[in-house]
């Protein structure tokens, strides 16, 4: 189900899964428009993980979108961080 926009970062969505009910922000560019109920349908693989960091962390930013980074840690555990947080090396 598509719902709201977030209004700190814009073009993400919160949306629920008709399949797992799982929720979670959801790039608006990988949606293709909501129809009259409400559904849209993702057209790439994606996760809504964020990634918990510390100062000093280490991460290699993969993927940049809407104002959020999809990074791998050094622990190989993969996330978004909000891209102000980060600073290059």
């Amino acid at each position: 189900m598509y719902g709201k926009e977030d209004t700190q970062f814009p073009n993400w969505i919160f949306c629920k899964s008709i399949a797992t009910s799982k929720e979670g922000w959801v790039p608006k560019q990988i949606l293709t428009a909501p129809n009259l109920h409400d559904i849209a349908i993702v057209t790439k693989d994606y996760s809504a993980h964020e990634l918990i960091v510390n100062q000093d962390n280490v991460l290699l930013g993969l993927e940049h979108l809407n104002d959020w980074t999809y990074c791998k840690a050094e622990n190989d555990e993969y996330g978004w961080v909000p891209t102000f947080c980060l600073s290059e090396l």
